[in-house]
């Protein structure tokens, strides 16, 4: 069983989270939940999109308190829709957050007259390319393998594993040190009176994408690679 506190956020009202943690709408976005929100609680919420209520608190208490690991709360029927959730967050950053950051810098470089202002652009679209690399190697080849796993599991069809979840974690790597590289580059040089607005906002929303970047890695290290891992366990037995 999850042993995740379902009861302590089921009542409250999703509008109410919203507004005491904006961050939130991000998850949201990345679940497909669009509708009007009125006075419905996170359990009504959920129960509308048929959305995982285990899955979603795990989201929300993730963002809220960076020091839980989450160890030994939840178990492996999590499994599908954290991958699905994933997934989706692999969209979100290659197909909205990014290109969103790429339009505003494009906006900042066209107003600066800094002989080095492309620097900035070498520097994003490098990460860019990173960032592009490490998700799609977890799209097209670890997520299909835990999905096959998983689906092994249930049909009860094991078979010897070509792959473990231990290379990937290996080999999982830090794609954030390239941020902290354009914010030293943005802060401490190009300065610019007609694009100041732009440098704020591009370095406002850099710093978001950290964080997120950095929640969406805790969730593979500390919950999806110690699930894989238990269900690699129960398969070879």
């Amino acid at each position: 069983m999850n042993n995740i506190d379902i009861n302590r956020w089921k009542n409250r009202r999703m509008c109410d989270i919203l507004l005491k943690y904006p961050r939130v709408l991000s998850i949201l976005d990345r679940l497909h939940i669009h509708l009007e929100l009125h006075e419905m609680t996170i359990q009504e919420v959920c129960d509308r999109t048929g959305t995982n209520i285990t899955m979603f608190v795990i989201l929300l208490e993730s963002f809220l308190d960076k020091t839980d690991n989450f160890q030994g709360k939840c178990d492996i029927t999590l499994i599908p829709d954290l991958v699905a959730y994933l997934r989706e967050s692999h969209h979100y950053f290659l197909n909205k957050k990014i290109p969103f950051l790429n339009s505003i810098l494009e906006q900042f470089i066209e107003r600066s007259n800094h002989p080095q202002i492309k620097l900035l652009k070498v520097f994003f679209e490098e990460y860019c390319q990173e960032v592009n690399q490490h998700m799609s190697y977890e799209d097209k080849d670890v997520f299909p393998y835990i999905e096959k796993l998983y689906k092994d599991s249930i049909d009860q069809n094991i078979k010897q594993l070509d792959f473990s979840i231990e290379y990937f974690e290996e080999h999982h790597t830090n794609i954030e040190e390239k941020l902290s590289d354009l914010k030293n580059l943005l802060i401490k040089h190009f300065a610019s009176d007609s694009g100041n607005f732009l440098k704020t906002q591009f370095l406002v929303n850099l710093y978001d994408l950290e964080d997120e970047v950095h929640d969406h890695s805790r969730l593979e290290d500390d919950i999806l690679i110690p699930l894989v891992k238990q269900l690699e366990n129960l398969t070879t037995k």
